[in-house]
């Protein structure tokens, strides 16, 4: 009797045991539910089963995808008049990394002090903002998900893109001045001047240095083909 207790003991811990929490055992519907579909049945007009091809609804999928809604064009003549309005010149596109709310407002904060704005709007809305403008290049960048970081003045190039690569969950993957856009090495070795006139002083002396030289070699040309035809002259 004991032996044939623990038998059945057993064999109700296995079953238990096999039995797995996340497979359902499936339901049927109730019966009042299947009287009525039958009864109903010979007035409902058939369902006509149409097959379509994959490589359909993945154009449709890709059209729904690329189509912009009312919303995202309202959204993104906003944000491009936003940009127009404040006067930005300067700009960082950079990668998001993962980060807490809190940090991330934070830091956002502290970068306005500076007279810097870092903004993060979806790609689809960013792509239609520079479309037809010179930094439509950029959106070739605009993958996953980015934020841009704006500033006014030129001078601020330094100084945006040492934010942006003190914050570790930025990674600043290329930057623009007004129509001009910088890749990352450029914009560090800009940053590395103390100012920008340096440049505005460097290039006007190139320009100087190159007006001279063509004076010279002008006038050198000029004064050989004068010494030429005298010889000719001379030897006439």
């Amino acid at each position: 009797m004991y032996q044939r207790f623990f038998q059945n003991s057993l064999q109700s811990v296995t079953q238990i045991r096999n039995v797995s929490s996340k497979y359902v055992r499936p339901h049927p519907r109730h019966y009042k539910r299947r009287l009525f579909e039958e009864a109903v049945a010979p007035v409902l007009p058939e369902e006509k089963k149409k097959c379509v091809s994959k490589t359909f609804l993945m154009e449709q999928a890709k059209l729904e995808k690329e189509e912009y809604m009312e919303i995202e064009l309202a959204l993104a003549k906003k944000v491009k008049d936003w940009i127009i309005e404040n006067e930005f010149r300067v700009m960082a596109y950079c990668q998001l990394l993962p980060i807490q709310g809190r940090t991330r407002r934070l830091a956002v904060n502290q970068l306005r002090l500076q007279e810097l704005d870092l903004k993060s709007y979806s790609n689809k809305v960013m792509k239609k903002v520079f479309e037809n403008t010179p930094l439509e290049t950029v959106n070739c960048l605009l993958h996953g998900s980015n934020c841009i970081m704006f500033a006014k003045d030129i001078d601020k190039l330094g100084l945006l893109f040492n934010q942006a690569k003190k914050l570790n969950w930025l990674q600043p993957l290329a930057f623009s001045v007004d129509d001009r856009i910088l890749s990352y090495s450029e914009c560090e070795a800009l940053a590395k001047l103390p100012s920008l006139d340096c440049v505005k002083g460097e290039t006007a002396q190139i320009i100087s240095r190159i007006s001279n030289d063509l004076v010279n070699n002008i006038s050198h040309h000029s004064n050989s083909l004068a010494n030429t035809l005298a010889e000719i002259s001379t030897e006439k």
